[in-house]
């Protein structure tokens, strides 16, 4: 096969896919105003019954719960942290040395 040969094949088949691409393209406007127009295709939401909602919070980690009460206008709350219960009062002040009282 000689250079122009391999030339005009490349430029053919770039052509055939413009052309394509070209068909397609003029499709998209029709498309559109097929699915604008098919106003039979029922897109209403229902509102979440109180047990669904309660199950979609109780899904939630704590990110997606700091988040949701964000989007409800709600200030941030930072989780709650246990509190560790100190049993020997000497343990609990052992890294303070020892204390006088006067």
């Amino acid at each position: 096969m000689t250079a122009t040969n391999e030339f005009e094949g490349i430029v053919g088949t770039i052509l055939t896919e413009i052309k394509e691409l070209n068909e397609e393209i003029n499709l998209v406007p029709k498309i559109i105003t097929k699915l604008n127009g098919s106003s039979s295709v029922d897109l209403e939401f229902r509102p979440l019954t109180e047990e669904e909602k309660k199950e979609f919070v109780n899904s939630l980690d704590a990110k997606g719960k700091r988040l949701l009460a964000e989007l409800a206008g709600r200030p941030k709350r930072s989780p709650r942290r246990k509190l560790s219960v100190v049993r020997d009062q000497t343990s609990a002040f052992g890294n303070f040395g020892s204390l006088n009282f006067v």
